[in-house]
């Protein structure tokens, strides 16, 4: 069997969070062909499985692809397996998109049926349109060598209302994103400095802000004062997600310590009203002085969030990733 990957639109993995795996009912490849699970196929052209099996017994040897795969052991099948039928009426070659029965569409490369004689193939991985990728719980296991108990654990604590974000479940099995690691303790630590930078690029974060005190603070006492933020900041958006990552990095001085943070949630608040709490925090502490504390309105395409974790393995202790109202 040929491991492939399978495309969705993140519009339609917003719509998955469900824990129960969703079915796949339609494949569609990137060259226009349609193929559709037995159950639909059967119910759309008034044919019986037994018959359709009789026509797949028929096919001529070699390859079969452009009759029926078989995906994840679930046979597909395009109308052109309707031509070795008596019965084939030709008004039902266009197959269209419509289903008999609810369920997942999903595409995949046609360069995978091209070069394959067999056409028995199992999913591995799903990519997103905005380029999140998601892998089966074996392949994740093998790659970032956690037990697969451990991320099972993990993916059945989320809400259901996140749960895309981190797995999605269709086709009979589980994919988790690499952002589950950021929901493992254990393993933030490992990441190096690219990698995470990679892993907050999949967030949309509203403000972000380097912080500088008045004070020669050191870096025990720069954590805390951002752990209360990130709680703070959780404590007036209660009812949605937030997402808040910091880091504490040495002044060029040796004179103390300053931070660099991001934030977001599902929300999207006004950056004016974050930064209305941050500044409320920050006078406390004398965070606050001639604009040595900087807080603004997040930029999609500059690096700040390069520049955000280019120290962060310096200080493996002094930087945190937070997050509320993301568990049941």
């Amino acid at each position: 069997m040929k491991h492939i990957d399978a495309m969705i639109t993140y519009d339609r993995m917003k719509q998955m969070k469900e824990r129960k795996p969703e079915p796949i009912i339609q494949v569609n490849t990137t060259d226009g062909l349609v193929y559709l699970d037995m159950t639909s196929f059967s119910r759309r052209y008034k044919r019986s499985y037994a018959s359709l099996d009789r026509d797949i017994a028929k096919l001529p040897a070699g390859t079969k692809t452009p009759y029926f795969i078989v995906l994840n052991k679930k046979k597909y099948l395009n109308t052109s397996i309707l031509s070795t039928a008596n019965a084939f009426d030709p008004t039902d070659a266009g197959l269209e998109a419509a289903s008999a029965h609810q369920g997942l569409t999903i595409t995949i490369d046609q360069k995978h049926l091209a070069s394959q004689d067999q056409n028995q193939f199992v999913l591995t991985g799903t990519t997103a349109d905005n380029a999140i990728l998601y892998y089966d719980i074996k392949a994740f296991s093998k790659h970032f060598e956690i037990s697969e108990a451990a991320i099972r654990r993990v993916i059945a604590c989320i809400k259901t209302r996140w749960r895309y974000e981190y797995c999605l479940s269709y086709g009979y099995k589980h994919f988790v994103s690499p952002m589950i690691l950021l929901l493992l303790k254990r393993r933030r630590k490992g990441l190096r400095n690219a990698e995470y930078a990679s892993f907050l690029h999949r967030y949309t974060w509203s403000t972000v802000g380097s912080i500088r005190f008045r004070e020669p603070f050191s870096a025990d006492r720069c954590r805390v004062i951002m752990e209360r933020l990130g709680k703070k900041l959780a404590a007036a958006f209660p009812t949605v997600v937030n997402y808040y990552f910091y880091v504490t990095e040495e002044n060029c001085g040796k004179d103390g310590f300053h931070n660099h943070f991001v934030y977001g949630n599902h929300a999207l608040p006004e950056n004016e009203a974050v930064v209305s709490i941050v500044n409320r925090h920050l006078e406390y502490y004398g965070g606050r002085y001639e604009k040595k504390s900087v807080v603004e309105k997040m930029d999609q395409k500059d690096y700040f969030l390069e520049y955000l974790v280019k120290q962060m393995h310096r200080m493996p202790d002094h930087y945190n990733w937070l997050h509320s109202n993301l568990f049941k």
